[in-house]
């Protein structure tokens, strides 16, 4: 138990400091880059993240999966080998493919050559060895140092509008040294050998079902900036990236909490261990909705103050889009619990599968009509419908398992204390003037509600949470 205390407390740490990190920077890339130069670097971030997809299939879940159940140095040694020579297989593939699209269909060639690199250092990852290992201490150490020093280098070298290659580059290096830091400490501990081609290819298959959902959960949160690119302006691209990206600050929390669940979980699965599982998963839920309604309503609470001082008059178009998106941090969050501790442990890829690309599906649709009528706001639309629908249908698949269903009601409550946080703050702190001083009331005076409305009610169900 204290393992997985410090795996959480890990992660959430790190994930933390990547909330604040970006409101140093955002704020600042945001007015030197302005709207267009955003959207020029996340449209290609967009194309090249496809062939890292492709590169890795579902590598990060079924690589931890996999390491989670070695019971052995001799068995982790030969599937870490395993599964990583299988991975560098792909990536050789999927390198020569994208040079293919830099030659016949890529505008800005000389961008997106540099962005081979992002694709290498990407491809190579091995985080999912250390998350399999609930070694969550070396990548946070490891991520830490290097977006401090990215940070340094982004306003030391970044100074206009022109500057966008130099700000690919930072990005990209910081990607390429975090990975091969964490090969070099590997090597210390596993003797890396090429195995027989028959036991690299038993994992292709098993590899490739979890690739399936992850393309197409990576299709619907990113197809917007592709459709938004290809139907509407670069401009629109831009707003819509940072409108998402203070939507999602937030959620890295969630990650952390189920990333660093997931190992154990798997564990308690495979010892038939029903009793602890059913009590994780159940405060599980209940921190996260805790946590995710807050975040949720108290965003679209202060959009209007909150984007003119953090983004800038280039962005004020986003604050309807923050609006409208602030809903899939609770939907995203709880179809996280249901994925990492649910669907995966358990190896239904199949059905996780199934959801994904039925939500992808949709959210092409939704988009199709929508985005060339209402642009951005299409693209809103889209993804929570689809968002929406992809949790409705694991619900669907796992309503039986643990009582899930029970455990999910018990946070209800916490979006019911969200919903009137949110009236509160729009009825009586809202001020046509954005300034510092009242971004900071609202936050006080919603919080504080939020707090002691969901502190009465964790004391009366505090009994019922912990020992049922």
């Amino acid at each position: 138990m204290n393992k997985l205390k410090r795996n959480i407390f890990y992660s959430t740490f790190y994930q933390i400091i990547q909330i604040i990190l970006p409101l140093i920077t955002t704020p600042y890339i945001s007015r030197v880059l302005g709207a267009a130069g955003v959207g020029t670097i996340s449209y290609a971030q967009t194309i090249v993240s496809y062939f890292v997809l492709f590169a890795l299939l579902g590598l990060e879940n079924y690589g931890s999966r996999e390491i989670a159940q070695c019971k052995n140095h001799k068995e982790l040694n030969n599937t870490f080998n395993e599964i990583v020579f299988s991975q560098f297989f792909m990536v050789i593939v999927t390198i020569i493919i994208y040079f293919i699209y830099i030659v016949f269909f890529a505008s800005n060639k000389q961008l997106y050559l540099l962005y081979t690199l992002m694709l290498f250092g990407q491809g190579i990852s091995i985080n999912w060895f250390f998350w399999g290992m609930e070694n969550f201490k070396i990548t946070v150490i490891r991520n830490l140092i290097l977006k401090i020093i990215s940070i340094l280098c982004l306003f030391l070298f970044v100074k206009t509008k022109q500057d966008i290659m130099i700000y690919a580059l930072i990005n990209i290096l910081s990607v390429l040294l975090g990975e091969l830091w964490l090969w070099k400490i590997t090597k210390n501990t596993i003797d890396i050998r090429m195995p027989a081609w028959v036991n690299i290819k038993k994992h292709i298959q098993p590899n490739l079902m979890l690739f399936l959902p992850v393309l197409s959960k990576n299709i619907y949160l990113s197809i917007d900036k592709l459709m938004l690119g290809a139907m509407s302006t670069i401009e629109s691209v831009g707003i819509y990236t940072y409108a998402e990206t203070i939507v999602k600050l937030p959620m890295g929390i969630v990650t952390a909490f189920s990333t660093a669940m997931m190992p154990r979980i798997t564990n308690l699965y495979s010892n038939h261990d029903t009793v602890t599982t059913k009590k994780y998963l159940r405060l599980s839920m209940f921190a996260i909705l805790f946590i995710t309604s807050a975040i949720s309503f108290g965003i679209a609470a202060i959009a209007p103050t909150l984007i003119p001082l953090f983004l800038g008059n280039d962005f004020i178009d986003a604050i309807t889009i923050v609006e409208m998106l602030s809903i899939i941090v609770i939907i995203i969050s709880i179809g996280s619990i249901f994925r990492t501790q649910i669907l995966i442990p358990l190896k239904k890829d199949k059905e996780y599968s199934r959801s994904i690309i039925i939500g992808a599906v949709i959210n092409v649709i939704i988009n199709s009509l929508l985005i060339p009528k209402i642009g951005i706001l299409g693209a809103a639309i889209g993804t929570v419908v689809s968002e929406f629908t992809v949790v409705c249908i694991q619900l669907y698949y796992i309503k039986n398992e643990v009582h899930i269903i029970d455990s999910l009601l018990s946070g209800i409550p916490f979006i019911l204390f969200g919903l009137i946080m949110f009236i509160l703050i729009r009825t009586y702190f809202q001020s046509s003037l954005p300034t510092i001083s009242n971004l900071f009331i609202q936050i006080l005076a919603g919080g504080s509600f939020y707090l002691v409305c969901s502190s009465i009610y964790f004391i009366i169900y505090k009994k019922r949470v912990y020992h049922n």
